[in-house]
């Protein structure tokens, strides 16, 4: 999802490959941070 915003953010995954692994491992990452942002909520004070 960050991908979408700043096609940039690959760079900032540290993992071995090409950009295309690195944009495939950072839309999962997204993936997995909204659902967490999604199912947990945040108490308000």
């Amino acid at each position: 999802m960050g991908l979408a915003i700043n096609p940039n953010f690959a760079r900032y995954i540290n993992a071995p490959g090409g950009p295309r692994l690195k944009a495939t491992i950072a839309l999962i990452v997204g993936i997995i941070i909204i659902i967490i942002g999604l199912t947990i909520e945040i108490p308000q004070a």
